[in-house]
């Protein structure tokens, strides 16, 4: 069998740039990471029924005001890479200027819908207000969240039951593409 040396130097550079071709790929898929997204939202005082009268809002304050929340809910993937780890940061502020201890939560459905807690209220800490009502709250939990899914985060005043919800914020998820 005779090959001409013109065909033997195309397949030799055919295979050369395959090759290269290949390892590309393969490096390139190495160096991006999966499709990450992260989850916020906007606290918003009221209960499940958007209603902020004072025994829905914390009750009332030594001066008669009733207690109004505020604030930002950021959950991302955990710095750790652990799959289904995601770090949670929450800022609150409040009317009250007196110190107080307030619970979260995240749970299915949108604000208004029945309180489900993905994660045990002992797996999380407490929001420590303040003199001048601002608070903050940091952790990394593990949470199977779904991009498609309704999520809701909820801030409690006096338990972590339905009547003591005082703020709630929708969660939007925002896919970083990369």
């Amino acid at each position: 069998m005779k090959i001409s040396i013109r065909t033997s130097a195309a397949a030799a550079v055919l295979a050369v740039l395959l090759g290269a071709q290949a390892a590309f790929a393969q490096d390139s898929t190495r160096a991006t990471p999966d499709l990450i997204g992260s989850w916020s939202g906007s606290f918003r005082p009221g209960t499940m029924t958007g209603s902020i009268s004072g025994s829905q809002t914390g009750g009332l304050s030594g001066t008669g005001m009733a207690g109004r929340y505020t604030g930002n809910i950021d959950i991302t993937p955990s710095p750790s890479g652990q799959p289904g780890t995601y770090r949670f940061m929450l800022t609150i502020s409040s009317n009250l200027n007196n110190p107080e201890t307030l619970e979260w939560g995240v749970s299915n459905g949108r604000c208004g819908s029945k309180l489900m807690l993905l994660v045990g209220s002992n797996s999380l800490p407490t929001i420590e207000m303040r003199s001048g009502g601002t608070g903050d709250a940091s952790t990394e939990v593990a949470m199977q969240f779904s991009a498609k899914g309704q999520f809701q985060a909820v801030i409690m005043k006096g338990g972590h039951l339905q009547q003591n919800i005082v703020a709630c914020a929708n969660l939007k998820f925002d896919e970083r593409r990369k």
